[in-house]
């Protein structure tokens, strides 16, 4: 499968190439001094592109065939000192197990919730007490205004609804005396065409209406002292429920404030970050009995190494195993072998594309002459020399 990728990758380059390759004078409009700046700018900047990639290759080069080197040294070295050399690393390799061993219990704490509370450290049981104390009495408020507020909507509807009462009965009183003048009105205008006596029915219309209008006064002071009688309930429950909204929302900016500081959204998970950071302190306790340890081998191997003449002994401190199983050394050496064939194709690669790059503007200039001076000004401008000597070869 790996194989098989690699002639696909491979021919894919291939094919970028050919078609970097069909970039010639005959595809430009020779004559357009737009057209013509475009080309030289392609291929300018191509070889610019490829001596910085060449320069970085061969720095990574040098440094992987460096580290060949080392491993010829450190195999090459006397059997006493390759011993030596790889029991100090298994025991520094038995350091960092124990080390990894510590740490595994998996406990967490980010570096702000650290900060927050080593900036409290000697209080913080205090402010965790304080903070689940403000919590409730917080549940406590928030459970007193929401009665209060549901007997406010209670008050206001009673005030409502007397109101509109009130309202309803003046309308009633109105149309009632209208009514009943209507019905004298026509009574009178009934004895005067038939000759009755109406009398008797203004007097039975007086007793009802006069009846009628007590009950509607009775009823309207009734529902004036619900009425007042609600109002002087609702201005004692507002003035309470004012008092308790502000130590309502003391309480609550004094949490918000809180919850800021520790950055936590409650206070179990302050305690939780408390309990996390007190179990941090221990494992860092238990390692730091190793740490010193540690650093005595890491010192030990490096100067063994330096005595060897190895040129990068500290990238060893991360390649432990290679020191103690010769099969690891070989694979570390496969490795850096692959990585430097890798590194000289792409050399190979960009020295191509250069070496087209370079041959492409000379056959534009041999052909059209007369473009040579501003083909020469171009690569001066990318600090190229159109004719060195190494590129011509």
């Amino acid at each position: 499968m790996d194989l098989f990728k690699f002639f696909r990758r491979k021919k894919k380059i291939e094919e970028t190439t050919d078609k970097f390759a069909d970039i010639t004078p005959t595809s430009t409009r020779v004559h357009d001094s737009s057209a013509r700046m475009t080309f030289f700018k392609v291929f300018y900047e191509a070889i610019v592109e490829a001596e910085q990639q060449n320069l970085e290759a061969r720095a990574e080069y040098d440094m992987v065939t460096s580290y060949l080197c080392d491993i010829q040294k450190i195999e090459t070295a006397s059997e006493e000192k390759q011993i030596k050399l790889a029991d100090a690393a298994k025991k520094l390799l038995n350091l960092h197990e124990d080390s990894k061993k510590y740490s595994r219990g998996g406990t967490k704490i980010s570096s702000a919730h650290r900060k927050a509370i080593e900036e409290a450290v000697d209080k913080f049981p205090d402010e965790i007490k304080k903070m689940e104390e403000n919590e409730k009495y917080q549940k406590l408020v928030e459970g007193d205004l929401n009665k209060l507020e549901t007997e406010k909507r209670a008050f206001e509807y009673t005030i409502n609804d007397s109101g509109s009462r009130g309202r309803n009965l003046k309308r009633v009183a109105f149309l009632s005396v209208v009514f009943m003048c209507l019905v004298a009105v026509l009574l009178l205008v009934l004895k005067e065409r038939y000759q009755f006596d109406p009398g008797p029915y203004i007097l039975v219309l007086f007793i009802a209406g006069v009846g009628f209008i007590w009950y509607l006064i009775f009823n309207a002071r009734a529902n004036q002292k619900t009425f007042n009688r609600t109002i002087a309930k609702m201005n004692k429950l507002i003035v309470l429920l004012n008092k308790i909204k502000i130590k309502y929302v003391n309480c609550t900016n004094a949490l918000d404030y809180s919850y800021d500081k520790y950055r936590v959204n409650n206070s179990r998970e302050l305690a939780y970050h408390w309990n996390q950071y007190l179990k941090v302190l221990e494992e860092e306790r238990l390692l730091s009995q190793t740490s010193e340890l540690i650093s005595v081998y890491e010192i030990d191997i490096v100067r063994m190494l330096e005595k060897l003449e190895v040129a990068d002994c500290k990238i060893w401190l991360s390649q432990l195993e290679a020191l103690i199983d010769d099969k690891e050394m070989v694979e570390v050496r496969h490795r850096l072998n692959v990585r430097r064939q890798k590194l000289r194709s792409r050399i190979e690669y960009n020295e191509e594309q250069k070496a087209r790059a370079y041959a492409a503007v000379r056959r534009f200039v041999e052909k059209y002459p007369e473009y040579l001076q501003e083909a020469l000004n171009a690569a001066r401008f990318y600090s190229i020399d159109l004719y060195d000597e190494k590129q011509m070869q």
